[in-house]
């Protein structure tokens, strides 16, 4: 039994060793900046120290204002992920530890199957196929196979959820994403990818429809969100991207030009007169960041900038945690879907492309 044991703690490692060494150096943050280089060099910084934030206090997270009081361990599929997707930088370095962390987050995530199919799951999902694509070699033909059968199988299910305002347009993007990547890898007919597309398009129209108003603002229940419409812009702008949907890249430009309304000549926004989340953080401005230069405002950058300065690593108990405040710099909150929309946008080739040009 011992030897077995030796034999296989081997395997893991060669497994998680064969996987080649990232060229990418440690990134400076300023990189963005030159056209010749990518968003990864940006989202690296980010990664890389809010991960060691969760090796120092383990992987917990708060979030007051949404029910999630100090602390609380990732329950679902889609925290798990969100969570060690922040090692990817350094797994791709060769953090051997970054990677264990990643193959077994990833066959825990497939294991455990989730009874409610949503945008949450989407999003579990997408990473997980993000983490077969950025490490091919840490995990074995029979265990992707049986990854991307389990995410096969709840597609159906999952497209025909019925969700609403922002959560449906999530939900359209991810599982858009996860259909047209089964597609490609035949794990889906072209038939059936028609007909999930149609039930995708549907949802993301209810968005649509609950939320924006005639002239492109968002409103859940008759209250305006600042940070939710700068999600919903986002979702539109990669939804209308993937399909070629011009409409729905429309409403995300108008809801931009609305959204840049909001903020001042730094970048800065306002975000007085939004009911919910408390505070914007670094998700925000990365949004607005990314979706200026889609639509081809010259001040693109200033988002960027804004986002990466000292703001949201600003926990004086934590000087690694990723976070938000309410307005009165009170009330810590783990901005962690940070990497879900910088994931996505490195997924999408409309976005990935933006500052390579």
């Amino acid at each position: 039994m011992q030897k077995i044991k030796i034999f296989i703690g081997a395997f893991l490692i060669l497994i998680i060793l064969s996987t080649p060494l990232n060229s990418c150096r440690t990134a400076n943050i300023h990189l963005i900046y030159n056209k010749s280089q990518a968003l990864d060099n940006y989202y690296k910084y980010f990664y890389n120290r809010y991960s060691r934030h969760f090796d120092k206090f383990g992987w917990l997270y708060a979030a007051p204002s949404y029910g999630e009081k100090e602390w609380q361990k990732p329950k679902t599929n889609r925290m798990r992920m969100t969570i060690v997707s922040y090692y990817k930088y350094r797994a791709k370095d060769m953090d051997i530890i970054s990677r264990i962390k990643i193959r077994q987050t990833v066959l825990k995530v497939i294991h455990n199957r989730e009874k409610y199919n949503s945008f949450n799951q989407g999003i579990a999902y997408f990473l997980v196929i993000d983490a077969f694509k950025n490490f091919p070699n840490l995990f074995t033909y029979q265990e992707k196979r049986k990854a991307l059968a389990v995410i096969a199988e709840n597609l159906n299910n999952a497209s025909e959820v019925k969700e609403s305002d922002n959560r449906a347009a999530l939900s359209a993007v991810y599982w858009y994403w996860i259909s047209r990547y089964l597609l490609k890898n035949n794990w889906l007919c072209p038939f059936d990818f028609q007909i999930i597309k149609k039930r995708l398009d549907k949802k993301i129209n209810t968005s649509i429809k609950e939320t924006i108003s005639p002239d492109f603002y968002y409103y859940e229940n008759k209250k305006f969100s600042l940070h939710y419409m700068a999600v919903e812009a986002y979702m539109l702008a990669l939804y209308g991207d993937m399909t070629k949907q011009v409409k729905y890249v429309i409403y995300a430009r108008e809801l931009t030009k609305n959204l840049r309304k909001f903020c001042d000549k730094s970048g800065k926004a306002d975000n007085s007169s939004s009911y919910r989340p408390v505070g914007l953080g670094a998700q925000f401005y990365l949004m607005m960041g990314l979706l200026s230069k889609r639509f081809d405002y010259s001040d693109a950058n200033i988002f960027l900038t804004y986002a990466k300065n000292k703001h949201f690593f600003s926990d004086p108990r934590y000087p690694n945690r990723l976070v938000y405040t309410d307005k009165n710099g009170k009330n810590f909150h783990d901005d962690y879907s940070f990497v879900n929309m910088a994931e996505i946008s490195l997924n999408v080739k409309s976005f990935k492309s933006l500052f390579n040009q």
